[in-house]
């Protein structure tokens, strides 16, 4: 499906699978280099603490990878067929092509402000709107649903310490959640 979010004007399909190419590789660099923090040996388990945030970084640099040759084979498919013409672009596009962009940066900087028990859903929420979703009730049982799974996998399986927040208030809401979930 060709959108104009897809297709911004003044840049052809394969030019734009060239620089997201470049900014999901530039992302996952990023976290390579930050997960070098922790990179040490880890008692009881040889790999590391940081083996599975690399092995996450490198999955995410295999996807972006995979999806380039696919989009890049289809602009090739698509530029032998001028039948279609490319249609405009809607208006805002580039403001949510920022926002997704930047959502997930304000959620990574307020986590350890609010914590994980108040920023997570309003990050989820607030996301599906972004990329476009307004059944309102599908984005609330959505990320209801994505952050009970995300609270009993990490909060009851696994008893992973998420961060609570560092303003009072909102560490004292955590703590309330916490208790609830024990």
């Amino acid at each position: 499906m060709v959108t104009g979010f897809n297709n911004p004007p003044g840049m052809t399909p394969k030019g734009r699978a060239f620089v997201e190419l470049a900014l999901w590789l530039t992302l996952a660099g990023g976290a390579w280099y930050m997960s070098g923090d922790f990179a040490g040996p880890l008692p009881g388990y040889e790999p590391g603490a940081a083996a599975w945030p690399r092995f996450i970084i490198l999955l995410l640099a295999g996807a972006a990878i995979l999806q380039f040759v696919s989009k890049f084979r289809k602009a090739a498919a698509s530029a032998t067929d001028d039948d279609e013409a490319e249609k405009p672009r809607f208006r805002g596009a580039g403001l949510q092509i920022a926002a997704t962009f930047l959502a997930p940066l304000a959620y990574g900087w307020l986590l350890p402000k609010i914590g994980h028990f108040i920023a997570t859903p309003i990050f989820l929420v607030c996301f599906a709107l972004i990329l476009g979703e307004r059944r309102i009730r599908l984005v609330l049982l959505t990320s209801v649903f994505v952050y009970a799974v995300v609270l009993g996998i990490f909060s009851a399986l696994f008893y992973v310490p998420l961060p609570e927040g560092s303003l009072s208030f909102f560490a004292d809401i955590s703590h309330q959640i916490m208790s609830w979930l024990r």
